[in-house]
């Protein structure tokens, strides 16, 4: 079970608002990048004390079933501040994944009601490179510490929610099954059907010239087969 001992001793040390931050989707061949903030003040040690039937549930997002990670996106979102920023594969591919989280971790920021002092960050890579506030690293972070969990839990059940919306307009991709990871299914599905908008080329196997080809054929046979309906 995770707890906010870390977060309060530096709440203890200083009385200056701190924010946990996490990223999800980084990895996908498809879709967004999304960057979750969740702000610690002193309203929020107080709503961890009146709420602590649910947040003893808090974990890494990874280790939490989709339908309670569901209902703790919901918890979180209602009673602590948070941040929530989110870029496109399209910007993703002109610039970089580092510097689309990057844009999503300021995205993030900008939706808290107070600048921060330090950030605590999952991971041992900077989102960002922050003047005005100090920012920490905590390798594994999201298993570790109570806010930085949060964070992967807004980042990833918005992500996963939007993955799910988008399938509507692209239904033959099943982005609600693999939210754009490089699946078995999900490669099957560029074979035969070839990219969409929401698919990153900078990233393998979609630059990949010989995969390119592979789902070029696809499309043309399949063009063929409706043809010969």
């Amino acid at each position: 079970m995770l707890n906010f001992r870390i977060e309060k001793r530096l709440k203890q040390r200083s009385d200056k608002s701190i924010v946990g931050m996490d990223e999800a989707g980084r990895g996908p061949i498809a879709g967004p990048v999304a960057v979750g903030a969740v702000l610690v003040d002193n309203n929020f040690l107080k709503n961890v004390r009146k709420h602590n039937t649910w947040w003893r549930r808090i974990n890494d997002s990874k280790k939490l079933a989709p339908v309670e990670r569901e209902k703790l996106f919901k918890f979180i979102t209602k009673n602590i501040p948070f941040g929530l920023g989110m870029v496109s594969a399209k910007y993703i591919d002109r610039f970089g994944i580092k510097k689309a989280t990057e844009k999503a971790a300021r995205k993030a920021l900008l939706g808290l009601t107070i600048r921060p002092a330090l950030i605590l960050q999952d991971g041992n890579r900077k989102f960002l490179n922050q003047k005005k506030c100090s920012l920490r690293l905590i390798t594994k972070g999201d298993g570790l510490l109570w806010s930085i969990a949060c964070a992967s839990i807004v980042a990833k059940v918005a992500r996963d929610n939007y993955m799910r919306q988008i399938a509507r307009r692209f239904p033959r991709y099943h982005f609600d099954k693999h939210k754009g990871y490089g699946t078995k299914l999900h490669l099957s599905c560029l074979t035969q059907f070839g990219p969409c908008s929401l698919h990153r080329f900078s990233f393998a196997p979609l630059r990949n010239r010989e995969f390119q080809k592979s789902f070029l054929k696809g499309k043309r046979e399949n063009v063929h087969r409706k043809g010969a309906d």
